[in-house]
């Protein structure tokens, strides 16, 4: 009877985690999905208020379709076809999927501050370098896309009152918080018979690094700040599909 018990509650332990992932998907898919590939970032933050940010490296575009890859039934329901045409509303009518719309979306990008290269790599994978720098007078958010609505920043910095900034950088992690495609992928993978059935992600493998001139308060790197030759006190976080925890540090950046 035991075993009887213990099976019954994996079977309802299996259906909990596939309707959760169900749910999730279906609000995922409602929303605009961009994750980081390989890459690399930095930002310098100063007490006078200069600041400078770069990102190196590919970014994602997830579409539903990318999402049912995998699943081996071809056929598509009109909720997926629905979805889809969703996705492509958001990006003001562009079919990534599509090399000259691709193109011409990675055109529109570079007429936007910031981005000095972007080329499109086919299937929604963008190659890119974005840099910019000036004083930082307000919160920052990286990706800014025009026209399109942002629901998974890869970067951040929230200025407070008492002249200390934030830097959160959610997307670098498979946290839920993060990056919820991650995560729901993770959950998938704990069910060996569907381990080879759920969203097919992007690789994410790469290195984030804070500068500055102020008091770090707190941070949760390994290894802590170190100083280097300009006197700058500098965060290093190196971040895989296995990292669980976004980078995040709180620096006093008073005079």
């Amino acid at each position: 009877m035991n075993a009887n018990i213990e099976i019954g509650r994996a079977s309802v332990g299996k259906r909990l985690t596939a309707g959760l992932m169900m749910a999730t998907l279906g609000l995922l898919l409602a929303a605009c999905i961009l994750m980081p590939g390989r890459f690399t970032s930095s930002l310098d933050l100063r007490k006078d208020g200069h600041f400078s940010f770069a990102y190196k490296g590919e970014i994602h575009f997830v579409s539903p379709s990318d999402l049912d890859e995998g699943k081996g039934d071809g056929a598509k329901s009109a909720s997926k076809e629905q979805e889809e045409a969703q996705m492509k509303a958001m990006l003001g009518g562009a079919d990534l999927s599509d090399p000259k719309a691709a193109e011409e979306f990675a055109r529109k990008l570079m007429r936007q501050h910031g981005w000095k290269s972007v080329k499109s790599m086919g299937k929604g994978r963008f190659d890119v370098d974005y840099a910019v720098s000036g004083t930082l007078t307000h919160d920052f958010t990286f990706p800014v896309i025009d026209d399109f609505p942002q629901a998974n920043p890869f970067v951040q910095v929230i200025l407070r009152g008492d002249g200390s900034a934030r830097v959160n950088a959610p997307a670098f992690s498979s946290g839920a918080s993060g990056s919820p495609l991650r995560s729901l992928a993770r959950m998938g993978a704990m069910d060996e018979a569907n381990k080879d059935k759920g969203p097919q992600l992007p690789v994410m493998e790469g290195t984030f690094a804070v500068s500055t001139d102020g008091a770090i308060l707190a941070n949760n790197t390994e290894e802590g700040p170190r100083t280097d030759a300009s006197g700058s006190s500098v965060l290093n976080w190196k971040v895989d599909d296995s990292t669980a925890s976004a980078p995040s540090a709180l620096i006093n950046l008073t005079k």
